[in-house]
């Protein structure tokens, strides 16, 4: 009862804080303005941005440092990273530094001024990365939505920090060990794993909603009956303070 009264709240206080009043700022003395004031003034429209793929690169590390605004991810075989925003407000900015074979690509989202979002306002991005090299992802999302198809990719180490935030990842089998931290303050997450991987997930977190189905527990952590002969292995590690989390089976 009291965990279905927690999720309740996140989820509602998730929708609010997403949907409704929305706001972050590059530079703290500007006046807040409407959206319809902002569009012209602090960017907006459809942007394209591309970071172009080599043979040489064999790995890469993707940092996502997002707004407001409703994520997706999806694959290229051109690039190695593209990016699609239609906006209300905001700019991205693509940026990469390489060597050794390994590129670090950061995709931003930034603008000047605090906007509210309305209903009828949408700030959308669709990331796509291409499926060859090994990554590593490093996500952090104010307030938001994130939904991500990550099985086309070999993704060894995923780091998520979110304020108020609706996530949902699904994770592929591609890496034989993938290590997933998730440090969220009010969010909603839910996060899905194949069934032939074996999964360990360790808490941190008081006022929380936990759905682990197909779990065992043991303390602070659950697992999978498969984890210890599994050849392939998935660790999540959740830390948080008022949130709801879900780990469901595929």
């Amino acid at each position: 009862m009291y965990s279905h009264f927690i999720a309740t709240k996140v989820r509602d206080k998730v929708r609010d804080e997403v949907t409704i009043e929305s706001s972050w700022s590059d530079d703290d003395h500007e006046e807040e303005e409407d959206i319809e004031e902002s569009v012209e003034s602090h960017g907006g429209g459809k942007q394209y941005l591309a970071e172009p793929m080599t043979d040489s690169i064999e790995s890469a590390t993707f940092r996502l440092e997002g707004g407001a605004a409703e994520f997706t991810m999806g694959t290229t075989d051109k690039e190695l990273v593209e990016a699609d925003g239609n906006l209300d407000f905001g700019n991205l900015s693509l940026k990469s530094m390489s060597g050794s074979g390994s590129n670090e690509v950061v995709l931003a989202m930034k603008g000047k001024g605090n906007w509210k979002l309305k209903e009828h306002t949408h700030n959308d991005v669709a990331i796509r990365l291409n499926p060859k090299p090994v990554w590593d992802l490093d996500m952090q999302v104010g307030a938001g939505k994130v939904d991500f198809d990550l099985t086309p990719f070999n993704v060894q180490k995923v780091r998520l920090k979110t304020g108020a935030a609706e996530m949902e990842l699904k994770l592929g089998d591609k890496a034989d060990l993938a290590d997933v931290d998730v440090n969220a303050g009010l969010a909603s997450i839910k996060i899905m794993v194949p069934e032939g991987v074996g999964c360990r997930i360790t808490t941190n977190g008081a006022l929380t909603d936990k759905k682990f189905n197909g779990f065992v527990r043991d303390g602070n952590e659950y697992e999978t009956s498969n984890y210890n002969s599994a050849a392939k292995k998935i660790n999540i590690k959740f830390n948080g303070g008022i949130a709801e989390w879900e780990v469901e089976r595929y």
